[in-house]
């Protein structure tokens, strides 16, 4: 089992560095599912042993040859990162191999070292020997089966390349009938371990039970059955396999029998079908990768819009317990903030407002439609799949279908709405900045008034609550007093979203955050969420801080994303900046940036 490497020679520096990346990717990879941390990769034209993919106990050590695993002319670009689902999807071959090689990486615990002093201690000992590791095969990957059964797929598109890299034909040539016999341990054993399909070996089956007979196959297959059930401690998977191995020798006479007439035919048969077998399972594997991918994208969908309908809810249930209650100051609410003075707005904040309105006029926002088309030619991303297939059909000389460029494009289309939540923190820390955030918050709502857009706003310390409703034009600023322990702020998030729809609307969508940032551990981590979610959402978001506090926001935001303004400044000067943010903020949301 060449792809089993026993010295202890370290190959990983030998990486080229256009797939140096690729390496630390592929080992991340095989970590994750080898249960391990300390594997490390070789990846390179010439890594493998010649084969697709071999592992190395000793130094904890995988090796990839790249020509193999991919395809002859493969350049470092065309492969993406390793650990992606849909890149396994992509490339199922390789992935069926570096499974293949992770799951000796967690199952293959017994002392190889061991098994190699029984193969060098004499010919029979050299056939137990090579038994035990082919029975290791279909072990190992009916475990793998099991404990990934979506990545079955990937395990049938290599398994017949991985047996084809063991077979030596011209040692079948010799009629011996130790070699004859473990083709059936390397591929039947394979389809009731559940990598193969009948479809892949029955061909293949039936040449075997016509030449040795029904009942001597199943007595071979009874004994690969067992090997499925060898577990224990390394010693005891060594002996139960080394047990199964004696077993087999011992119905080798009875193979030799069968094949003492009509070899040279038998072994013609024997190679087409090998060769058929082949095709089909890696085919077949393509074909259910292809699927598996659908279904997976299917699924990921569907959960994605459960978890939104779900999360919508939620947010709505908030906005009726928060928003439920009206504008009004009333005893049961869990605040110390009360108004402290109320006033007409001066003709400076008039101004701004008007300021304001024209500049969010300025930030058209366009929502994007993705459109992605197939083409046979570039542009785009190369799906290399169908690229093979479609080199399959020029080389049978067929009628090219395989589309393997994928271009994604984004058509704009104008929506004028536009929807601003705003929220005011209320705790102890921003007692001196209430009077300037009052001024600002009267002179956002104005401002989106005027323009039709929907305002709310949200008030939040030991509680959240309702400074403005939907719809309601405010007449007079109202300064409160900043009284409270701490900040609610996951609590009035999700209130003003279940009222306005900010993550799951459409049209343009803006978020103003009046704080100062200086929040509990819980809160931090509320605060870090759903500025992400909105930018992730195509949501503009405007955090105003007050005299140079919030010196940490950067590493609570998504980077370049939120735009910062510092307060307090003279209203007409605050109007300009936070318009000049809005519009900045709205059209990185329209781009996806």
């Amino acid at each position: 089992m060449a792809h089993l490497r026993l010295d202890t020679r370290t190959r990983a520096e030998m990486t080229p560095k256009e797939w140096l990346k690729h390496g630390v990717q592929i080992a991340a990879f095989v970590n994750e599912r080898a249960l391990r941390s300390d594997i490390i990769s070789f990846i390179g034209e010439g890594a493998g042993q010649g084969h697709a993919a071999c592992f190395c106990p000793l130094t904890a050590e995988i090796e990839l040859d790249v020509k193999i695993a991919f395809t002859p002319n493969v350049q470092p670009a065309w492969v993406g990162n390793m650990t992606e689902r849909d890149t396994l999807f992509e490339w199922p071959k390789a992935a069926g191999a570096l499974i293949h090689e992770a799951s000796h990486a967690r199952w293959t615990t017994w002392d190889l070292g061991k098994n190699d002093q029984l193969k060098r201690s004499s010919p029979k000992g050299a056939l137990l020997g090579e038994l035990i590791e082919m029975f290791e095969e279909p072990r190992i990957e009916h475990f793998a089966v099991e404990t990934w059964p979506d990545d079955k797929a990937f395990l049938r598109s290599s398994a017949m390349g991985i047996v084809m890299d063991g077979v030596d034909l011209d040692e079948l040539k010799t009629g011996h009938p130790y070699p004859v016999s473990t083709l059936m341990l390397l591929t039947l054993a394979r389809r009731d371990g559940g990598v193969l399909e009948d479809e892949d070996v029955e061909d293949l089956e039936a040449m075997y039970v016509e030449r040795f007979g029904r009942e001597l196959i199943d007595r071979f297959q009874d004994l690969w059955l067992r090997a499925f059930k060898v577990t224990g401690d390394p010693e005891q998977i060594h002996d139960g396999l080394l047990f199964l191995a004696e077993e087999w020798l011992k119905l080798l006479p009875e193979v030799e029998e069968e094949l003492s007439a009509a070899m040279a035919a038998f072994l013609a048969e024997l190679e087409e079908l090998l060769e058929n077998a082949t095709a089909s399972a890696e085919l077949g594997g393509n074909e259910d990768a292809g699927e598996q991918q659908e279904l997976e994208a299917w699924q990921a969908h569907v959960s994605e819009e459960a978890k939104a309908n779900q999360e919508k809810r939620e947010h709505e249930r908030k906005a009726t317990e928060v928003f439920g209650k009206g504008t009004a100051d009333i005893p049961d609410r869990q605040t110390n903030s009360k108004v402290t003075s109320k006033r007409p707005p001066k003709p400076a904040e008039h101004a701004a407002a008007v300021i304001l309105a024209r500049e969010l006029e300025r930030a058209r926002y366009r929502d994007r439609v993705r459109i992605e088309t197939q083409s046979v030619i570039p542009p785009g991303r190369l799906h290399t799949r169908d690229a093979l297939e479609g080199l399959a059909q020029r080389e049978r000389g067929q009628t090219v279908t395989a589309t393997p460029w994928r271009r994604v494009q984004r058509r704009h289309t104008e929506d004028p709405n536009l929807t601003i939540g705003v929220m005011v923190d209320i705790s102890g820390s921003m007692r001196r900045a209430m009077e300037p955030m009052a001024v600002t918050a009267w002179v956002l709502a104005e401002a989106g008034y005027r323009i039709q857009a929907t305002v709310a706003q949200v008030h939040y310390g030991n509680s959240a609550f309702p400074t403005l409703m939907p719809g309601t034009r405010p007449s007079e600023i109202k300064v409160r007093s900043a009284a409270d322990g701490t900040e609610r702020f996951n609590d009035a998030f999700r209130a003003l979203d279940g009222k306005l729809g900010l993550l799951h609307g459409s049209g343009a969508r803006l978020l103003v955050i009046c704080s100062d940032t200086c929040y509990t551990y819980g809160e931090v981590q509320a605060f870090e969420k759903w500025t992400a979610r909105c930018v992730a959402a195509g949501v503009g978001v405007i955090v105003m801080t007050y005299n140079g506090h919030g010196a940490d926001l950067d590493a609570h935001v998504v980077p370049n994303q939120v735009q910062r303004i510092l307060d307090p400044l003279p209203p007409v000067e605050a109007a300009k900046a936070i318009g000049a943010a809005a519009v900045k903020a709205l059209e990185m949301a329209s781009a996806g940036r």
